[in-house]
């Protein structure tokens, strides 16, 4: 088996070969059975484990970016309820959005991006990514082929919006 990194992947990779990550993973899958992140940073943790610079091992560092982890996920949880929609029910959906503006990520309210093009466009080309990684992560099963042409069919719609907004 051939390992290497998935597109889109993030981290420091140039540090660390894809083919050792498999082969350690495989290793943990053959000694317990799957691995789990416990196991992963106990193989990680000696200084001459391939895997050992992928993780922040300066604990105040780790911690100020485990913290931040809990920021984005307490934004992400946070929903609004719509109820003049038009819709026969409510709709909920996220409050604020990720949007990148002047060089810097941070989140702003569905309501201000729903309101200004350029960052509709933005939130839009993020579902479409999203929609792209979820296809890309059913190929591997079977038995999802109109699931796999239905999220197509999705992705394209959403090309096909972006370009109407341009014309228009």
């Amino acid at each position: 088996m051939v390992y290497k990194w998935k597109e889109d992947a993030v981290g420091p990779i140039s540090k660390i070969k894809a083919e050792d990550v498999g082969k350690i993973l495989e290793k943990l899958e053959k000694k317990y059975g799957g691995s789990t992140p416990e196991a992963i940073l106990k193989e990680a943790k000696p200084k001459n484990s391939p895997i050992h610079n992928w993780f922040e091992w300066d604990n105040t560092e780790a911690a100020r970016k485990h913290r931040e982890w809990q920021a984005r996920s307490l934004v992400q949880q946070i929903t609004i309820i719509y109820k003049n929609t038009g819709k026969t029910k409510p709709q909920t959906v996220r409050a604020f959005v990720s949007i990148v503006e002047n060089n810097r990520r941070h989140y702003v309210s569905t309501a201000r991006v729903l309101s200004n093009l350029d960052l509709r466009k933005q939130a839009i080309d993020d579902v479409e990514d999203q929609i792209y990684y979820c296809e890309n992560k059913l190929k591997a099963f079977s038995g999802f082929s109109k699931t796999l042409v239905l999220l197509k069919k999705a992705r394209t719609q959403l090309q096909k919006s972006k370009k109407k907004r341009r014309v228009a």
